[in-house]
Formats: C-alpha cells, sequence, structure tokens
C-alpha cells in the first residue's frame, strides 16, 4: 500500500504510536495531553478519552506526575530532553512497577515551542534482572573471599582460646598459692596477676577484631534498598578494607586516609561497599602483577576519602602495572579483562562504573601510566 496524502501519512503514524509497545505521551506547550497511546493505557490503567484534552498536572498518579512536571520546567529551561531512568509507580492494584522515560520539547522550525513528548519503558523486569546480577557478583565475590575472611576470624578466635586457656591454668596455680603460707605465696600470686591485663587487653582485641569483621560482612552482604538511603562512606570504604583484608594484605601494603568530619551520601551502601571491594582487589592484582615474589614489600595501595564542596571526592591509588590506553579506554566495557582464562569475568569494575555513574549519580575518571600505577577518582554528591 502506498501512502501519499499529508492525512494518511498522520494516521499511519498515530497508528503506529498507538501500537508501539513504549509508552507515548504527547502534550502541547501548556501542557495538555493531545495523545494516550495503548501502552500508556495499559500501563497506568487510564483511558486516552478520559485524559486527553487535560493538563498533564491534573492526571492523578502522584509518583509520576511530580517528576515529570519537574523534567518538563527543565527541559524547557534547558531546550533538551530530560531523562528520568528510575521511576516507582504504584498501580491501583497495589503492585509497583518501575518506568524509564524521557521528556523531550519539541520545537518547530521558527524555534517556537509547540509541546512536549513523553516516551517511556516499563523497566521492572530488566530492574529485576540487574538486581539479581548485582547480588549474585556480590555473594560469587563473597565466596572467592571465604576462605580468607574465615582465617582473619580463626586467627583472633585461636590467641582467645589460648588466653582462656591461660587463665584456667592460672586459676589452678592461684588456687594453690593462695594456700602456702606466708610471702612466698603472695609473690607468686601478684607475679601470676601481672599478665592478667595483657592478657585480657588482647582478648578483647581479638573480639572487637571479629566484631568489625563480622559487622563489615554483614553490610557488605545486606540485600540492599529499592530506595537510596543515607549512609556513610567512610563506613563503606572500611567496610571493604576489612572484607578484602586477606587478598591484599600478602600483596601490598595499603594506607587509607579519611576525613575526620563525618561526610553522608544517599545512595545504595552495600552496592557501593562491593564497587569499593572490585576497586581494591584490581589494585591487588595490577601489583602483584607487576611485583610478583616482591610485591609485598613493594606494592602500595592508597585510599583518600574527602569533601570538594558539595561533592565527596574518593582517590584509589596503586603502584601496579598500570595500563596502556586502548585498555585504559576500554576497562568499563562489561566482560573486557585482560586476565588470563579463569582469571576474572571482566565485571568488576563494569560494576563500578555503574554502581558510581548509575546509583549514586557521581563519576569515575582514571589515570594510568603503563608499567608505574594508577589512580582510580570517585566523586558523589554529598547527600
Amino acid at each position: 500500500m502506498e501512502i501519499e496524502s499529508s492525512e494518511e501519512i498522520l494516521t499511519f503514524f498515530q497508528n503506529l504510536l498507538k501500537s508501539t509497545d513504549t509508552i507515548i505521551i504527547i502534550a502541547d506547550a501548556d501542557v495538555h495531553i493531545k495523545f494516550w497511546n495503548e501502552k500508556a493505557e495499559q500501563f497506568f490503567n487510564i483511558k486516552e478519552s478520559s485524559v486527553r484534552g487535560r493538563k498533564l498536572s491534573a492526571i492523578a498518579i502522584p509518583q509520576f506526575i511530580k517528576p515529570v512536571m519537574e523534567a518538563v520546567k527543565e527541559a524547557v529551561e534547558k531546550r533538551w530532553q530530560v531523562f528520568l531512568p528510575d521511576l516507582y509507580i504504584r498501580q491501583e492494584n497495589d503492585i509497583g512497577r518501575y518506568i524509564g522515560l524521557n521528556v523531550v520539547p519539541i520545537y518547530l522550525q521558527s524555534g517556537t515551542h509547540a509541546g512536549f513528548l513523553i516516551d517511556g519503558k516499563d523497566i521492572t523486569e530488566t530492574r529485576e534482572i540487574k538486581r539479581q546480577n548485582e547480588e549474585s557478583q556480590k555473594f560469587r565475590a563473597i565466596g572467592e573471599m571465604a576462605a580468607g575472611i574465615i582465617h582473619e576470624i580463626n586467627t583472633p578466635v585461636q590467641f582467645i582460646k589460648n588466653n582462656l586457656q591461660y587463665l584456667n591454668a592460672c586459676s589452678d596455680e592461684l588456687r594453690s598459692w593462695f594456700n602456702t603460707p606466708g610471702s612466698e605465696g603472695k609473690r607468686e600470686i601478684l607475679s601470676t596477676l601481672e599478665d592478667f591485663p595483657e592478657v585480657l587487653h588482647q582478648s578483647i582485641e581479638g573480639i572487637d577484631r571479629i566484631t568489625s569483621i563480622i559487622r563489615s560482612l554483614r553490610n557488605y552482604a545486606h540485600p540492599g534498598y529499592d530506595k537510596p538511603v543515607p549512609f556513610s562512606p567512610t563506613q563503606a570504604l572500611e567496610d571493604a578494607v576489612t572484607i578484602s583484608e586477606n587478598q591484599w594484605k600478602h600483596i601490598a601494603r595499603l594506607h587509607t586516609r579519611f576525613s575526620e568530619k563525618p561526610i553522608m551520601v544517599q545512595g545504595f551502601p552495600s552496592l557501593f561497599s562491593q564497587a569499593m571491594v572490585n576497586m581494591i582487589i584490581n589494585a591487588t592484582h595490577a601489583i602483584e602483577e607487576r611485583f610478583g615474589d616482591d610485591a609485598l614489600s613493594k606494592g602500595i595501595i592508597e585510599i583518600e576519602l574527602e569533601e570538594a564542596g558539595s561533592r565527596v571526592v574518593i582517590h584509589i591509588s596503586d603502584n601496579g602495572m598500570g595500563m596502556t590506553e586502548e585498555v585504559k579506554s576500554r576497562i568499563f566495557e562489561p566482560f573486557f579483562t585482560t586476565k588470563p582464562p579463569g582469571k576474572g569475568t571482566g565485571q568488576g569494575l563494569a560494576l563500578v562504573y555503574t554502581a558510581i555513574t548509575g546509583k549514586h549519580r557521581g563519576s569515575i575518571h582514571v589515570d594510568s601510566l603503563s608499567g608505574e600505577g594508577t589512580t582510580f577518582t570517585i566523586e558523589v554528591p554529598k547527600g
């Protein structure tokens, strides 16, 4: 069939927009709804006949209308499209769905503002698949570090046990010396008691160490939140350092410099910690690759956290192998890896990029010299 007249062309495109699996809403410059396609009807459970000609702001979908109207205002100011990647909409059946939207201002050739195109996709299933993938990566990392974490817990447990056995033996000695008359018994009792403070101090340190490891592991393994929450990036970094310690402590010396002032950001603490663990392990592998058996005496990882106006800046540096320009241009690509088969999945730094830029509205920049080392600079807004 040939389409010739302007009416036929218009009808063709109207039918195309109606039948697409993308939500399409068209509004005039005053944001009165002119078009509301079948996918919009299905998603919002609102017929086009009940919204055509009405102001978009008058539609009773509060979780949708407020951010969209803000985006409409921003789009006009910028004269450019505004993307809303993750809107949560609670529907009439009380089941929540997620939608990603573009708000595009439409201008005529004369420059006159004619209206808006709002297009979107139901991303609920895609979002869930992505969440499950993030969770599986997190627990795969825990699995890979499990032996090291068990060792880190076993060491303080062992010397706590030894100290308790020592105290138990001392109690038997003390009972015998209490029954010894004269100054000799008193001297022996005092001599034995002199060791008690150090033994108890070591035991308390061991318990604190175990508590720290378990707390960090619990924070890291938390299933996460549906929405951003306030959290301390300092605590997230400390958790990452603790969890990955058995990975780096035999390869490099790790130094941290964190701001003493409490700092909070908005985001997903478990995912942020996971990203930081990936960064530390990546630095560890680079150092091991460069120095081999001499890594522990020569390898250095430095982690610094500071405030810069309205943003938090994190620097993670290592003196490992560094990268060529070609590798540097591809390091955040999913499944890209320079490691031999079986050594890496190529998802570690890709997850870092997604976590920082997507989930925390931040940025990540890399400076690297082949054969000398690498510095990653991460910035996220305070919240």
